[in-house]
């Protein structure tokens, strides 16, 4: 925890709160009863004296610029943040503003645990648009492709044709249940919002697949379901290699957004 110069000017991106400071100590300096000033987005807090002859005028007198990790613990209406003691008004109080400084930590948590999430997804996407791809070329020459595949494991008795199917069947099952397993895991921690947001990204991106593999669309109902999903394409980017990839890093900015979404203060 770092103490920059009280006069610094902070420019927070999300409101900041005020309590009333009971009192506190750092490195065992005491500081008077007056405010305690929270700034959420920018992990700082700020201790402010009561001057004027209102009282009702503060006047900085100690900044604390908190790393995303930082240990915070509540012990009643006591708050202990590394060396920092606060005391406030309640124990309400001081979980309120626990949870406040503790807020970037879980954020840090959300997005790692969307990344595993998400990589669940595009695992399953991408096995399936390689199978989808497969039976495009052998739909259009049967042999060249059959003999591009042989390593799936075809024996002597195994038909190519079969062989093929059945490595792909294999790949796909395994990869929808690892992608269902792992929704299903991060929904506790990420929020139904953002786990029924990758189920219909899947879904949106599988019809672009289907529309692929089928030929003849104009893919204008997909760019739609796309588009309300935050995602701006083409049908001329849709159609080039490996549409998965591009479309799946596109989501990824509203995902974070779904998934450290804060409510507003009070």
């Amino acid at each position: 925890m770092s103490v920059p110069p009280a006069g610094k000017v902070a420019s927070p991106e999300w409101p900041p709160r005020t309590y009333r400071l009971v009192s506190a100590t750092y490195q065992d300096k005491a500081y008077p009863e007056g405010v305690l000033w929270v700034n959420e987005a920018g992990s700082e807090i700020e201790l402010r004296k009561w001057t004027g002859k209102d009282r009702r005028t503060g006047t900085a007198v100690a900044r604390f610029n908190l790393e995303p990790n930082v240990d915070v613990l509540v012990e009643g209406p006591l708050l202990r943040v590394s060396g920092l003691s606060i005391t406030l008004e309640s124990p309400g109080v001081a979980g309120e503003v626990a949870d406040l400084l503790g807020r970037p930590a879980k954020e840090s948590e959300a997005v790692r645990l969307l990344s595993e999430a998400e990589s669940s997804v595009s695992g399953f996407l991408e096995a399936r648009e390689e199978a989808l791809n497969v039976l495009s070329r052998i739909k259009v020459d049967p042999r060249d492709a059959l003999f591009e595949v042989q390593s799936m494991g075809t024996t002597d008795d195994t038909e190519p044709l079969d062989a093929v199917y059945s490595h792909y069947s294999t790949l796909l099952a395994a990869s929808l249940e690892k992608m269902t397993s792992s929704l299903a895991t991060g929904e506790k921690a990420l929020g139904s919002r953002v786990t029924n947001r990758l189920y219909a990204l899947a879904y949106a991106i599988g019809a672009v697949q289907n529309a692929l593999f089928e030929g003849g669309s104009d893919l204008a109902q997909e760019l739609a379901a796309l588009q309300e999903l935050g995602i701006a394409t083409t049908a001329e980017d849709l159609r080039m290699a490996k549409p998965t990839e591009r479309l799946m890093l596109r989501a990824h900015q509203e995902l974070v957004v779904l998934a450290t979404a804060r409510s507003p203060p009070n």
